[in-house]
């Protein structure tokens, strides 16, 4: 009888509600996730309920499936896991899973290598099967993922920070550490409920996560407990990327600001970090591990934010570039004062395809959005939550309001018994102050934390957000009227010449702090 085994590479979780169920698993190895619905989920739950390396014999299965099924379906089924590495014929371990990983990094780098067109590389909203899973058990108020800032401390000293405390010049104190953080003992329990609830993706990130204490520790646990996980890191500090590879993370997030040295490091405030950051990416992509080089476009980095998307073809990485800056929770408006790029490079920045609010004729409508008015503007604190280093629960990393505090009742609790979170879940475009009264409404891609940071309320207009909102409204009808402001070049073109000018960035603090205040929607 055919025996089948469950890799370390595998986990997953699966639901059942108003008598369908589904099942979401990944091959961690490669960062793929498959989606499964009714008879075919059923079994994927008997497979999750064994351990890791564990043989599973198609007896077994076939003694707990539903009746209808026969040995050889099971077998066939089984066959196909197998196919999509979700499960192996034989016990896989050191040098099998050692040659498996090198062959998937140098494919990947392969792949990042073929030049994709325009339409390819924008964003548009598909199917996927964290998509389709997240919705499913949205509907039993079951958060899909939970960022874990594990601490505000970071061996970086990036103007650009938004975590409270942070300093922006060498003149000025970091307060970073001055928070009481959640122990240890605090994230055992809050991930054992998390793996009750259902909750399928952890996200790592600071701070610098690898600056936590115990980060090796809450790492095996979440392994352990069949979590998919991510990691938001500099890599300064992942010394032993062997022993991250034990625990199969689905992704390493890297922050990379440029390819020219001195823009970064003028960034990070550290001498030799972009070295490092690379040097730490160079092991993970030999080893397979799915990587992101991620890059927010400031004044310092605008001539050369390019260079990044050179570097991920390189490394196998994708590159993820953000135009839109969030300034500090602690109320510094330092970022969106000093750092923000002007209007005309904005314009420019949003004629590359590279960037996700990309505005174009290969965009629907020039980059024109839907607004259903009766839909939330994003999935912060419906399929999403935010634990902060002192245990607030909040929306997202970038939007501090807390929903309650670990430190004083459980994460279970605070989802089902949360009044300001059941308030805001209810919150849909239409209940927003000026949401839909502009015609450049259409080409926002609005974020309610930048809303709450400003104001102390996520309904008022962002000032941030409604800038962008009116370039890229401005920008699309130039191009439909057959004027574009790149006039035959490229972005790099434009861009490039732009010096590099590091400036003395001071803090602005407001009086309008709402950190860690509970949500009000007035």
């Amino acid at each position: 009888m055919a025996t089948f085994f469950r890799p370390e590479w595998n986990c997953g979780r699966y639901h059942k509600s108003d008598n369908r169920s589904m099942a979401l698993l990944y091959n961690k190895l490669d960062g793929m996730s498959f989606l499964f619905e009714d008879e075919s989920a059923d079994i994927i739950n008997i497979i999750l309920k064994y351990d890791y390396n564990d043989p599973i014999s198609i007896s077994s299965l076939f003694e707990e499936c539903d009746p209808l099924y026969t040995e050889k379906d099971i077998v066939d089924f089984c066959e196909e896991l197998i196919n999509v590495g979700l499960l192996t014929s034989d016990l896989l371990t050191g040098q099998s899973i050692e040659k498996i990983r090198r062959d998937i990094g140098t494919n990947r780098i392969n792949e990042h290598n073929i030049e994709k067109v325009v339409q390819e590389k924008l964003p548009f909203v598909i199917s996927s099967a964290e998509n389709d899973y997240s919705q499913f058990i949205e509907k039993d108020n079951i958060p899909f993922s939970v960022m874990i800032e594990l601490t505000y401390n970071c061996n970086e000293q990036c103007i650009h920070c938004y975590n409270p405390g942070a300093s922006r010049n060498v003149n000025e104190k970091s307060k970073r550490n001055s928070i009481s953080e959640l122990t240890y003992n605090d994230y055992e329990k809050l991930l054992f409920e998390l793996e009750d609830l259902g909750v399928v993706k952890i996200s790592l990130t600071g701070g610098e996560s690898f600056a936590k204490k115990d980060i090796w520790k809450i790492i095996e646990l979440i392994h352990k407990l069949g979590f998919s996980f991510d990691i938001f890191t500099n890599g300064l500090l992942l010394e032993n990327v062997n022993n991250l590879l034990k625990y199969f993370p689905q992704s390493v997030r890297l922050s990379v600001y440029s390819a020219n040295e001195d823009v970064h490091d003028s960034i990070t405030r550290v001498t030799g970090s972009l070295v490092k950051t690379l040097k730490t990416a160079k092991e993970l992509q030999i080893n397979g591990v799915p990587i992101f080089f991620n890059c927010p476009i400031m004044k310092n980095n605008v001539s050369s934010y390019h260079t990044v998307y050179e570097l991920s073809k390189e490394y196998g990485a994708i590159a993820q570039f953000d135009v839109n800056l969030a300034d500090s929770v602690d109320g510094d408006l330092a970022v969106s004062n000093q750092l923000q790029v002007s209007n005309d490079q904005l314009e420019i920045l949003l004629r590359d395809p590279n960037i996700p609010l990309y505005v174009g004729k290969e965009a629907p409508g020039f980059g024109k959005k839907s607004l259903l008015k009766n839909e939330p503007f994003c999935g912060a604190g419906i399929n999403v939550l935010n634990i902060t280093p002192e245990g607030h629960v909040t929306p997202c990393n970038a939007f501090p309001a807390s929903f309650g505090n670990l430190k004083e009742n459980g994460i279970t609790e605070i989802i089902s018994n949360s009044e300001s979170l059941k308030k805001w879940q209810a919150i849909s475009i239409k209940d927003y102050d000026e949401c839909g009264t502009y015609d450049q409404c259409w080409y926002c891609n609005r974020c309610p934390g930048q809303s709450y940071i400003e104001h102390g309320s996520a309904l008022k207009k962002s000032s941030t957000n409604h800038n962008t909102a009116t370039v890229r409204f401005n920008l699309a009808h130039k191009l439909m009227n057959g004027n574009d402001p790149l006039k035959g070049l490229v972005p790099v073109d434009i861009l490039s010449k732009e010096r590099f000018e590091p400036e003395l960035i001071k803090s602005a603090k407001t009086s309008n702090n709402h950190r860690n205040k509970q949500l009000t929607l007035e």
